[in-house]
């Protein structure tokens, strides 16, 4: 027995053919090591697969960014468009990759014609009641995801990671505090900023 033969070698050798010699005992240890690897399950850890590190960063930084968007401007509503802009285009990319409906598309779509509005129009009662009522729909949609999670996590335990689900999870329930706190900050925006049309 040659190292390369051990190597190749496939099946279990019978102990009492073997010749006594190191050679062949250092072969057989060799395939028993090999065979006892093979053998060897990885453990059960929560692992990030190729497609899941950039959704493992993107939705805590859109959501910190968002957050960021709504203290820093948030009495002037500049925030509305580049946050709902970011999740129209992530639900399209959705849609694209799983070939699955993906609300986002419409609901973001809502906040973003209601703020192009408000940059045509200015901030009128219409745009007002416009921007209110689509954070809330959006504010919806991130609910249902947590509303629903018992039998959305049994979905994506197949393809996704423990991690990857922990996120998303805390990811929908940060956007929906997020979208009613848009609309209430919304709200509150005071008749006196209201443009004359």
């Amino acid at each position: 027995c040659t190292r390369h033969a051990c190597v190749t070698f496939s099946c279990k050798p019978d102990l009492q053919a073997l010749p006594r010699s190191n050679t062949a005992t250092a072969c057989l240890r060799q395939l028993v090591v090999i065979d006892r690897l093979r053998s060897i399950e990885p453990p059960k850890v929560s692992r990030v697969t190729m497609s899941e590190p950039i959704g493992i960063w993107l939705m805590p930084l859109y959501a910190i960014a968002s957050w960021y968007g709504i203290f820093t401007q948030g009495n002037t509503g500049k925030y509305f468009f580049p946050v709902a802009l970011v999740g129209w285009l992530w639900a399209g990319v959705n849609i694209y990759r799983t070939n699955r409906l993906d609300l986002g598309i419409v609901t973001f779509f809502f906040v973003l014609v209601a703020s192009l509005c408000e940059r045509k129009y200015g901030f009128t009662r219409g745009v007002k009641l416009a921007l209110s009522v689509s954070s809330i729909m959006v504010a919806l949609n991130y609910s249902l995801v947590v509303v629903f999670w018992k039998q959305i996590q049994k979905d994506l335990v197949k393809s996704k990671s423990q991690l990857w689900m922990n996120i998303f999870w805390g990811y929908c329930a940060c956007m929906v505090a997020f979208w009613v706190c848009a609309a209430a900050k919304n709200h509150t925006r005071g008749e006196n900023e209201y443009s004359v049309v």
